[in-house]
């Protein structure tokens, strides 16, 4: 499984991070302002099943023509770990500096299935009884002074040697528990202070592990996965060493792009809008499929389909209902809400619910998402 965007721009939305992807040179940045283009295609992740319709409609036309795509986040850990040969049942751990979150998935290598997620909680360290799992929770552990916090997770990321020599060490012969291991911070981190601190994690960590069940693999992922310590912590707990994949949100999510791997999901049914035309001057009646794809829109005999409401002029004229054919049935939905002007149409699918008819105006304006179930009645 090789298929991935080489050049692309992976929007993580629960982290708030923008990652320019160019082959495999990578750099990391606040994301965009509202008014700010993209140069290339955009891959935008969230937990936990990626970003709704509306969402990825905005991030299209911030994009085009380039393309916008969208991944769930653990998802695109399960297609990293698959990249790697990793396939059955696995739990994920997914660890930043700002979150922790446990998920449970299964993939034959291309298929990809996400079950039961939970935001890992229970670290007891510096007065944070029930807090989160991440890694600033685990640093204010170690030291209570937010401006000491940024050089120790520097410290902590960046000397896997160092840190995994002096930790064994501090387990094997107390004498070494005084030694200072970190001392870019004001007061010095000693071997007995880390080592504590990850005695505290990793029991809060196994009991949040434990509440996926068992599986055949863990991988770990996520920026706080860089301190070593962590994957040892883990291989204790659960008797067998976890992947350890730190980066593997922007990885996977541009094998999901690039369609090397797919998360499951539900049918889609098929959407269409009946026309009546005369042609050769005969009347003649026709269905008009409505796209599912980010951006797309109807067409019809190769240009765009609009519907006229209020008048405007130009489209297929329609009133307060807009008649649809889903699966084969007629259904009528209700636009009685939009105001008069022209619109292309087209369909978005949701995760859990139906799916949604969307109508973009003709001037550029956001577009308007409308349930067909909630907002349609049977003729």
């Amino acid at each position: 499984m090789t298929a991935r965007l080489e050049r692309a721009a992976v929007l993580d939305l629960d982290e708030s991070t923008l990652i320019l992807i160019d082959g495999d040179a990578r750099s990391s940045r606040r994301p965009p302002g509202p008014a700010e283009a993209f140069d290339r295609p955009v891959v935008v992740v969230s937990a936990p099943h990626g970003p709704g319709p509306e969402r990825l409609e905005s991030a299209h036309r911030a994009a085009a023509p380039h393309g916008v795509h969208g991944a769930g986040r653990f998802a695109a850990c399960a297609a990293a770990a698959a990249r790697r040969g990793v396939t059955g049942t696995l739990t994920i751990c997914d660890l930043t500096w700002t979150a922790a979150r446990i998920a449970r998935a299964e993939t034959d290598g291309t298929a990809i299935t996400v079950g039961p997620h939970h935001d890992a909680t229970g670290l007891d360290g510096a007065g944070l009884d029930g807090a989160g799992l991440d890694g600033a929770a685990f640093l204010a552990g170690l030291t209570p002074d937010p401006a000491e916090r940024a050089a120790l997770r520097d410290a902590l990321t960046t000397d896997a040697d160092f840190l995994s020599v002096a930790y064994d060490q501090a387990v094997q012969d107390p004498m070494y528990r005084d030694v200072p291991v970190v001392t870019t911070t004001g007061t010095p981190i000693t071997a007995g202070a880390l080592l504590d601190a990850l005695t505290r994690y990793r029991v809060a960590l196994a009991a949040s592990l434990a509440r996926s069940g068992a599986a055949d693999h863990t991988v770990l992922t996520g920026d706080f996965a860089a301190f070593p310590l962590l994957a040892r912590a883990i291989a204790e707990e659960t008797g067998r060493a976890p992947l350890v994949v730190p980066g593997a949100v922007p990885e996977g999510a541009l094998l999901l792009a690039a369609g090397a791997c797919t998360e499951t999901a539900g049918r889609r049914p098929g959407v269409q809008v009946p026309l009546h035309r005369r042609r050769a001057g005969r009347l003649e009646d026709a269905l008009v499929a409505l796209p599912y794809g980010v951006g797309e829109y109807a067409l019809f005999d190769g240009a765009e389909l609009y519907v006229a409401k209020g008048g405007a002029d130009d489209g297929l004229p329609v009133a307060d209902v807009l008649p649809l054919d889903v699966d084969g049935a007629p259904l009528e939905v209700d636009v009685a809400c939009l105001p008069a002007g022209r619109y292309r149409l087209g369909v978005r699918p949701t995760r859990d619910g139906p799916p949604l008819l969307v109508l973009a105006p003709g001037d550029g304006a956001d577009p308007t998402f409308l349930p067909l179930t909630d907002r349609s009645v049977q003729p």
